[in-house]
């Protein structure tokens, strides 16, 4: 099961399983939703969603999330971001907004839709693009070809059904 973990600004994590997490900062500060929070991230991943990132407003100031695995740094104000870590590296992808990612004295911004990994050396890797959302899902038991559930990504036009409109080739039949 998911861990979800809502912070006092409202931001969101989600912490999957056989992840090893520990929030070694947690601060508010009087009288403002501003705060200071430092998650290390020893093993696994973690997703971290913003209020502001959640809700379409631009970062608030004052709002700050680190998130530190044993080879790199994510630092972030109203982002929705994923951070993985494993004894061969660890790495970053930005869903939205924009996280500095250091590693070993070297900082780069991702911005949204890009991500990058750190070697087990602690060497940056160059940033990629991330796959687009998917349009469609349709899960379906194979044995039968029952459909057992059936989601829409965001369209133009929410009458349009793409998930069962759509003529899509398979994906992955197995997992």
């Amino acid at each position: 099961a998911v861990v979800v973990v809502k912070l006092p600004d409202g931001t969101v994590v989600r912490i999957p399983p056989a992840s090893q997490v520990r929030i070694d900062r947690l601060r508010g500060y009087h009288g403002s939703e501003a705060i200071n929070a430092r998650i290390n991230l020893d093993q696994g991943g973690i997703e971290v969603q913003s209020e502001s990132s959640r809700l379409g407003r631009s970062p608030m100031i004052g709002r700050e999330v680190q998130v530190v695995t044993p080879k790199a740094t994510a630092s972030v104000r109203g982002t929705s971001f994923r951070i993985g870590s494993t004894a061969d590296g660890a790495q970053a992808e930005v869903l939205d907004g924009a996280v500095q990612w250091t590693a070993r004295g070297e900082a780069r911004t991702l911005n949204g839709g890009v991500g990058a990994i750190v070697d087990s050396q602690g060497q940056l890797g160059k940033n990629e693009t991330l796959l687009p959302k998917p349009a469609a899902l349709v899960a379906i038991r194979v044995s039968t070809g029952d459909v057992l559930a059936v989601a829409n990504g965001p369209s133009g036009s929410d009458s349009y059904n793409r998930a069962l409109v759509g003529k899509y080739p398979p994906g992955s039949t197995f997992k």
